[in-house]
């Protein structure tokens, strides 16, 4: 991985080729601090997409992005993680994600700052941005919170009882199994336990419970 990021340090990526890296200014980006980007955002702000400033101090580094529509998102590296170090972008737009790989950043003794205001001084490369679908899901809490409770950074989800994980592509979705409604809740539509319906559900069938999918098999010998 390192040599793919060192040879992405050699040329303007992953700010297109044909932007000119010059802020406002006149002075040049280095291509060596910025070695790799993924970027996801909502299509209507990919073709605007551009490096909008990029902070160089003695301990620290800061790269933003935006659009026509305004500031997309922002990454800080810190200089004593290393060099090529992948950080994940802090979004101030909904629907955008992604992270940012740092390269060898120049050493400085005060701070130095580029900005760039129009999209051909610092546009995109195209496989550096990808446009995605809103997501349909905007927030994950843990189970029984009141939802101030979010859950941030990486979350790993896990299949498990009634519910289903499948992935096409890029694409992942969350259901739950198609049989699942009668195995949760009773013919009243609620939670299938005595307090919910009046009545305690079947558990055992002559001592034989269900398998772990909640179904008893029977076998009738005539």
């Amino acid at each position: 991985m390192n040599e793919w990021y060192n040879s992405n340090t050699q040329r303007k990526y992953p700010i297109s080729e044909a932007a000119t890296c010059l802020d406002d200014a006149g002075n040049e980006l280095p291509t060596t601090i910025l070695a790799d980007l993924v970027l996801l955002l909502p299509a209507n702000m990919v073709a605007t997409a551009r490096v909008s400033g990029v902070v160089v101090s003695p301990h620290t580094c800061s790269v933003s992005f935006a659009c026509a529509l305004g500031t997309l998102a922002v990454a800080t590296w810190l200089r004593s993680s290393g060099e090529y170090v992948t950080v994940p972008v802090v979004p101030l737009m909904p629907g955008v994600s992604g992270s940012v790989a740092f390269g060898e950043v120049p050493q400085v003794s005060s701070v130095q700052a580029y900005r760039f205001t129009t999209v051909e001084q610092s546009c995109l490369e195209v496989h550096a941005v990808h446009a995605i679908d809103p997501a349909p899901v905007n927030t994950i809490a843990p189970y029984g919170g009141d939802g101030s409770q979010q859950l941030h950074g990486l979350i790993f989800i896990e299949q498990g009882v009634n519910v289903l994980i499948t992935s096409n592509g890029n694409e992942i979705t969350i259901s739950m199994d198609p049989v699942a409604s009668t195995q949760l809740t009773s013919p009243c539509d609620r939670g299938a336990e005595q307090a919910a319906c009046g009545r305690p559900p079947i558990r055992k069938i002559n001592g034989v419970g269900p398998d772990a999918n909640g179904v008893i098999h029977l076998e009738i010998i005539k």
